[in-house]
Order: structure tokens, then sequence, then C-alpha cells
């Protein structure tokens, strides 16, 4: 008989690929990590804005940390806006990646979905740590959210 039988050809493309896989380089994943933040971000930040146009209650997110942020409902006490001692959520960046500039600004968003006492566009930078590499996130006082 002539040719070859399955079993032979399923060996053969099995070391085929086994040596490609080996031989190939080996994707980085510190781009993905470097968008994954940003978009995580900027998700957050519109979702801060989201529960201040729908809640009827400030809202802030605040940087807290190199990596994390958390986001508090505020309350009115009477004569100015009190953030809440309980955070409505907490998150952490992705493993490498860090704040290059905000660590300890917060954004408070108004009922309208505005920033309160906004004097210019706001920017947060994230960075990752392995390849320098940054992005930027500005916030408008309109409240917009912009990955740069």
């Amino acid at each position: 008989m002539r040719g070859l039988s399955v079993i032979e050809l399923l060996v053969t493309l099995s070391l085929v690929g086994i040596i490609v896989g080996i031989a190939s380089p080996r994707a980085s994943s510190t781009g993905f990590d470097m968008w994954q933040a940003q978009a995580q971000l900027v998700g957050d930040l519109r979702q801060t804005r989201a529960d201040a146009l729908s809640g009827g209650d400030h809202f802030v997110l605040e940087v807290v940390t190199t990596t994390t942020y958390r986001e508090h409902r505020m309350s009115w006490n009477g004569t100015n806006w009190v953030k809440n001692v309980v955070a409505k959520r907490t998150r952490t960046l992705p493993d490498g990646v860090v704040f290059s500039a905000g660590v300890g600004a917060s954004f408070e968003f108004n009922t309208r979905g505005l920033l309160v006492l906004p004097d210019a566009a706001q920017s947060l930078r994230v960075r990752n740590a392995s390849s320098g590499n940054e992005r930027q996130i500005t916030v408008w006082p309109s409240g917009q959210v912009a990955p740069i």
C-alpha cells in the first residue's frame, strides 16, 4: 500500500505544531494590559458620571494609591456634599500598570453630570511599569471622559 496512514499524519502535524510553538516568539501582554487599564478607567469614570445623573446625588471617583481607585456616593448634609464612608466600588489596575499622574485626584460629578469646581480639564495617566508606555485619560468640565 502506498501513502500515509491517518496516525502518521497526526503525529507529523503534532510534531510540526510543537516545533512552531517553541520556535515562535512569545506575545507580550503588556500592550493589552495598558489597553485594559485605560478602558477600565474610562468605563468607571463614565459609570460614576452616569450614577450621578441617574441617582440624584453627587458621586466622586478618587485615586487612592498608584494602583487603586474608589467611587463614593455623596450625601447632602445641609450645607455641603459629604462623601459616604463606604465605597460603592473599589477597583485595582491590572498587574504591572500604575498611575503615573493623578494619585490623590478626585473627580466629583454633580446631578447634571458636570464636574464640580472644574478649573479646566483634569487628566490621569497610567503607565506600564515594565515598558514605560503611558496612556492618558482626560475628564472635561462638561463631564465627558476621553481616552487620549
